[in-house]
């Protein structure tokens, strides 16, 4: 599974005291690519307790339900082949809850307004009428919401004459490509709405594409009105309501980031959470097969920073072996500050797209009178710095640097910011302890998850 494979566009529902998670898993091993749809259920989305999952038959993305009067309809992204055929509309059908197993046709309900990469569906009942809610153009400048709606459930869904609803495409507008989005009421019975989009800084967004929430407005028996996200608004509510489902502490490191399948056995954490011992595996971060040691977080914020101490082991000295901080944005994009202890070096290399081999950006030799060494990446809009000093003292040395746009790439995921290990033959195996992870950013003021309500 590529870094760009994986688990696609999770929808989550809640109906009759249980919670739904649906979504596709898609697997590309650089010929075929297979989709595999499945939903998981549990009774409190707080304690990680989900079932085993529950497979439907259906070849496409993007699954979505809608309950109603004892029944459960699926709706999806429809493709007979997702490497050949670029049309895909949204089809519809009837399953088993309890089972997954289809007890109806599967019929196309809306084909869409553009036409182009009809995705993302999501069905809501509001004044006597079934409104369908889709993605379409592509995940980039042509993304659009269109919507579409019918007195039957099963159609004929009758599109909006102005749609689309929401789109950036043509506009100035700092985050551009939405689309793909659902709405819901808050406790107030407020419309709000989650769209993809991701923040352009001409032509630059290494952090890929992101949920960004916006204000809806949706009158009786009329259209909802979806506002352009942006990073900072307002809006105001009447009074403060508790929940039926009170925020809980999640589990511990929610925020992790892995490669693939991780093996448990190569991670291990303190009890404080301040010392991670990883195993170096003999895959290193390029590879398309086998698990790589990687342990990391995603990029938040455009100005953001990564700090890690890497403790020294002499028993290590010599070996084949690399550990230090990486950032990551898939197999064939990402870069390196690490301690080389092969070569007593320390060194930043960078894999870029197209390169049959890393490129070297900076290297120097350390002796061994050193007992840690902390590395750096601190980023802003336009660059990625990597730094290093010895004994986690003493002011910051910078290695070398590369330019965000290097990171930035048509494709659906953002950057990941993580400590890694590698080894071949003597070095393989190696337990190597950092401390005190972490990435952090600099938010603005009042940014979009800041919005005063």
């Amino acid at each position: 599974m590529v870094a760009t494979a994986g688990l696609f566009a999770p929808s989550i529902h809640f109906h009759n005291e249980t919670f739904y998670i649906l979504c596709t898993n898609t697997i590309n091993d650089g010929k075929t690519i297979q989709t595999m749809n499945f939903y998981i259920t549990c009774n409190d989305i707080w304690e990680n307790n989900w079932s085993d999952p529950i497979y439907i038959d259906f070849s496409g993305i993007d699954p979505s339900f809608f309950f109603e009067d004892g029944r459960a309809y699926v709706q999806g992204s429809f493709r007979l082949h997702p490497l050949k055929q670029d049309g895909c509309v949204i089809k519809q059908f009837e399953i088993d809850i309890e089972t997954g197993k289809s007890i109806s046709d599967t019929n196309t309900i809306w084909d869409g307004h553009a036409k182009i990469h009809s995705e993302g569906p999501h069905i809501y009942k509001k004044d006597g009428w079934y409104y369908l809610l889709i993605a379409e153009g592509g995940t980039f400048e042509h993304h659009m919401l269109t919507i579409a709606r019918s007195k039957n459930i099963w159609g004929p869904y009758a599109s909006y004459e102005q749609n689309p609803i929401l789109t950036a495409d043509g506009t100035s507008e700092y985050i551009q490509g939405v689309g793909h989005g659902d709405l819901f009421q808050d406790l107030e019975g407020k419309w709000w709405g989650a769209v993809l989009g991701y923040r352009d800084a001409g032509g630059i967004f290494p952090l890929g594409r992101e949920t960004f929430l916006t204000p809806v407005t949706w009158p009786e028996n009329d259209w909802p009105s979806i506002s352009q996200p942006k990073l900072q608004f307002e809006r105001e509510h009447l009074s403060q309501i508790t929940s039926k489902f009170p925020c809980k502490q999640p589990a511990e490191r929610v925020a992790d980031c892995y490669l693939r399948n991780p093996n448990p056995k190569h991670y291990g954490v303190s009890p404080d959470g301040k010392i991670i011992s990883v195993t170096a595996s003999n895959t290193d971060l390029s590879a398309r097969t086998g698990t790589a040691t990687f342990l990391g977080e995603r990029q938040r914020q455009p100005v953001s920073t990564s700090t890690v101490i890497l403790r020294w082991n002499k028993a290590h000295a010599a070996l084949t072996l690399r550990a230090g901080l990486s950032l990551f944005k898939d197999d064939v994009r990402h870069a390196e500050i690490f301690y080389d202890y092969a070569t007593s070096h320390v060194t930043l290399a960078f894999t870029q797209r197209g390169a049959c081999t890393p490129i070297l950006l900076g290297s120097i030799l350390l002796d061994q009178n050193w007992s840690r060494i902390a590395f750096k990446i601190q980023s802003c809009t336009e660059i990625y710095e990597f730094l290093y000093r010895l004994d986690a003292f003493g002011d910051w040395k910078l290695l070398g640097s590369i330019d965000a746009i290097e990171m930035t790439a048509r494709d659906f995921t953002g950057t990941i910011l993580g400590i890694f290990a590698s080894g071949s033959g003597d070095g393989e195996g190696s337990t190597v302890l950092f401390e005190d992870f972490n990435v952090s950013s600099e938010v603005p003021p009042r940014q979009a998850s800041e919005a005063r309500l």
